[in-house]
């Protein structure tokens, strides 16, 4: 097992900045095999009911090994072309198998799953389509090549080989499949692994994404230290995915057929614990200046890591032993619907509460639930949702859905007019206005030019257009928009950057845009609208219409920020 160290270096002009060091730790690696390969309390029903798998996040393991094989198609015996059979529902079915063979013990000689919990994880209604489906794991082919401790093993083989198995006591079909030995051994013996969304699987469109999403989220799972953009010729990147192609390469019909769709999987708004981030392409000198590398940046969305791999909020022993007390003694709920002590601690350091107001909050709300189910406890969540979770899972499991629906408490905002902004700039003797009115001594600080703004993008929506036109070039005002004004802001960052496929070079107007945006040069109502314009596009859905409007947006406010003054 690596173990990453921060350590502190001086540079050759004497500057000192902080540095990384892989260390090897010469204690037994942790294998695979040693790991139950299914991150999920509630295992296959965290797959098949949404509202449990938007609480627990599923991932399952998949090793190195199966992340390198090679796509070959499905080879027609008599003409011999290849043909790429696998769509995406079809890799969707593979990874749901496999996630179902982690669960059931992958130890096993043969697995089993019910063709109805198929059609569910799909999302598809009939036989025939989960049928085809299986096919396609039968027709295609992969070339591995495993190396194990004393053997090197390579060749072709068939993605998976499915059966049907009716039960004559209850007439229920089966789908039911062996893993090949080899597959099993790499399994067991390797030592490293990405951790996959398997409920993303059945969202993606493009039959591509599915291959290359592996690749990506192992990427993204080296330290934050030590991790550099995932770079790429775009010829070994079809070759990655299995892109097939007549004749020789041409990267326009590559750029068409399979990076677009692609980064359109990753760019849509679904709950992936993956950023995908695509450069602008990297050209190579000579005639036509061809492509010569593709350029990604790949990082965890770690806001979107379930509750449960969360930090805990620090709090000592002694004042810890009484918020267990208070869960333990508690005569108005049932012990079964209490959340753990570690579980209260994940969601207080998220929600930027105190835990024991946070379970006086959860009491109450559970009360309300079970008065009047049909009542909102919280934005979007209904009392019933409350109640199935409690009589059908556990607490804790129903406890991490209403926290995901809690407001967290935002830090300190500063409510003065502008000339008490303007004196107690930079002073450490502050002054706020109290409940009452009065003037009492700030908590401490020195009030800064930067004032807090809600990163949800219906929360920037709203922010500027609070702000009144004769008030858009005050100093606090400006400052305000100011922080919004970046293409990796997260209320539109991740849509933004999805256009880079989309607009190629065109992009750079954009980002000439922002950065004007975030001078001083600008007007501050216009400054203000080009903002909104690019919220407008990111609320609405993807087309080339939006595109091009966005683009025109920002040529027209750089214009205007460019352009000399007369005087």
């Amino acid at each position: 097992m690596a173990i990453v160290r921060e350590y502190k270096a001086t540079t050759v002009d004497g500057r000192i900045e902080p540095r990384f060091r892989m260390i090897r730790s010469k204690t037994k690696p942790l294998k695979a095999g040693d790991r139950k390969g299914f991150n999920s309390r509630s295992g296959m029903a965290s797959m098949l009911d949404p509202e449990l798998a938007e609480v627990e996040r599923p991932t399952v393991d998949k090793v190195v090994q199966l992340i390198r094989v090679q796509y070959v198609g499905h080879r027609d015996k008599e003409s011999g072309e290849i043909t790429d059979v696998l769509t995406a529902q079809g890799h969707a079915l593979y990874e749901f198998l496999m996630a179902a063979a982690r669960i059931q013990g992958i130890e096993k000689q043969e697995f089993r799953v019910l063709m109805t919990d198929a059609k569910k994880f799909l999302n598809i209604k009939h036989n025939d389509r989960l049928r085809a489906l299986a096919q396609q794991l039968h027709d295609t082919k992969v070339r591995y090549d495993f190396v194990t401790k004393d053997e090197q093993w390579d060749g072709l083989m068939n993605l998976l080989s499915v059966d049907y198995v009716t039960t004559r006591a209850d007439g229920k079909t089966y789908l039911s499949y062996i893993i090949h030995p080899r597959v099993k051994r790499v399994i067991t013996e390797s030592t490293r692994w990405a951790k996959l969304d398997i409920n993303a699987f059945p969202k993606f469109r493009c039959k591509y994404t599915p291959r290359i999403y592996p690749h990506f989220q192992l990427h993204a799972q080296t330290h934050a230290g030590l991790r550099k953009s995932y770079i790429i010729e775009p010829k070994k990147f079809a070759e990655l995915v299995g892109f097939v192609y007549s004749g020789d390469f041409h990267f326009g019909n590559f750029e068409k057929g399979c990076l677009r769709p692609i980064m359109k999987d990753f760019g849509d708004d679904f709950s992936l614990s993956l950023s995908v981030q695509m450069e602008p392409y990297r050209r190579a000198p000579g005639r036509g200046n061809p492509v010569w590398k593709l350029e990604f940046i790949l990082e965890p969305r770690d806001y979107l890591r379930p509750m449960g791999d969360s930090k805990l909020r620090h709090m000592e022993g002694a004042e810890f032993g009484r918020l267990a007390k208070l869960i333990r003694e508690d005569a108005t709920t049932l012990k079964e619907w209490m959340p753990t002590g570690a579980l209260l601690l994940k969601a207080a350091l998220r929600l930027n509460r105190e835990p024991v107001d946070l379970l006086e909050m959860w009491k109450e709300d559970v009360a309300k639930a079970f008065a009047c189910p049909t009542m909102e406890i919280q934005f979007g969540l209904k009392g019933q949702d409350i109640c199935d979770l409690l009589e059908t899972r556990s607490g804790p499991t129903a406890f991490e859905l209403w926290a995901k629906s809690v407001d967290p408490i935002p830090e300190r905002i500063w409510a003065m007019t502008q000339e008490e902004f303007e004196q107690n700039i930079g002073h450490e003797d502050l002054t706020e206005r109290s409940i009452d009115g009065a003037y009492v001594p700030a908590s401490g600080g020195v009030i800064k030019t930067n004032t807090w703004v809600d990163p949800t993008l219906e929360g920037v929506i709203s922010g500027l257009r609070a702000i009144p036109a004769e008030e858009a070039d005050l100093p606090h005002q400006v400052e305000y928009v100011k922080q919004v004004c970046s293409t990796k802001h997260p209320a539109f960052g991740f849509k933004l950057r999805s256009l880079l496929a989309r607009i190629g070079e065109r992009y750079e107007t954009i980002e000439d845009a922002m950065q004007c945006a975030a001078s001083d040069r600008p007007a501050g109502i216009d400054r203000i609208g080009f903002i909104l314009a690019v919220c407008k596009w990111a609320v609405g859905g993807w087309s080339d219409r939006a595109d091009e409007a966005l683009v025109a947006a920002a040529k027209l406010f750089d214009k205007k920020v460019r352009q000399p003054v007369s005087l």
